[in-house]
């Protein structure tokens, strides 16, 4: 089954493609969660997330990641290349550290990005 963070990522993976995916990666996060993107702004609540990730699937027309859950279940590694909606590449690499409420919903998440180099 994995981790919530698996399923994350499993998700925003089709998001690209399918329609639906927006909507059921939404139903990962609690109501009011937080998530903190790497060099943005803190964004809270379902609506205000899903508005930061229709931006990505807009401006990127596909990507592919991969990732390595730590055994907490909780924090990831990841590696992200994809095409952007101009037709530039793009290559990316990082972690997200979660949080989950009661009821195991994301409730606040941190997206780091690796320097280059």
């Amino acid at each position: 089954m994995g981790t919530i963070l698996d399923r994350y990522f499993e998700v925003s993976e089709r998001l690209w493609a399918d329609e639906g995916a927006l909507e059921e990666l939404m139903g990962l996060f609690a109501e009011e969660a937080e998530v903190r993107p790497a060099g943005a702004p803190r964004v809270v609540g379902r609506a205000e997330i899903g508005k930061l990730w229709r931006e990505f699937a807009r401006r990127n027309r596909r990507w592919q990641r991969v990732w390595r859950v730590q055994p907490d279940g909780l924090e990831a590694t990841w590696a992200v290349s994809g095409e952007q909606a101009d037709g530039e590449l793009f290559a990316v690499r990082g972690s997200h550290r979660a949080q989950l409420d009661a009821a195991g919903k994301i409730q606040y998440l941190e997206v780091q990005v690796a320097a280059e180099g």
